[in-house]
């Protein structure tokens, strides 16, 4: 059941430890995963692990960054990154479309490129 909110401002660093959100600043502080509902970030200071960020998504928790009165919220956008292969959002980008290798595979350069030196 997740009912906690975490609220984290400072220079701190944000990790996963057996299951539980691990808060280095000043103090160490252990949460564990389960109990977590939403987490809310008040820092340009906080560094966060990417393992963290993948179980949070998995668990489908709240993530939001709260900077100068803008709140940016990561949640939908974490768990469609998992769901999306990186190529895809090359694709968009650009506005190529992915070409067929022999092997299945897609790729998203350009089939010729020009050289550097012309």
């Amino acid at each position: 059941m997740s009912w906690r909110t975490i609220y984290v401002t400072g220079i701190v660093k944000l990790e996963l430890k057996l299951g539980f959100l691990v808060v280095r600043g000043e103090t160490t502080n252990r949460i564990s995963l389960s109990e977590i509902g939403t987490v809310i970030i008040e820092s340009t200071s906080a560094a966060i692990t990417t393992g963290l960020l993948n179980e949070l998504s998995r668990r489908k928790i709240k993530l939001s960054f709260v900077m100068r009165n803008t709140i940016l919220m990561l949640n939908s956008l974490i768990i469609m990154a998992q769901q999306t292969p990186v190529a895809g959002y090359a694709n968009r980008l650009t506005g190529q479309k992915p070409r067929k290798s022999p092997f299945g595979l897609t790729s998203s350069r350009p089939k010729y490129a020009p050289s550097p030196l012309s």
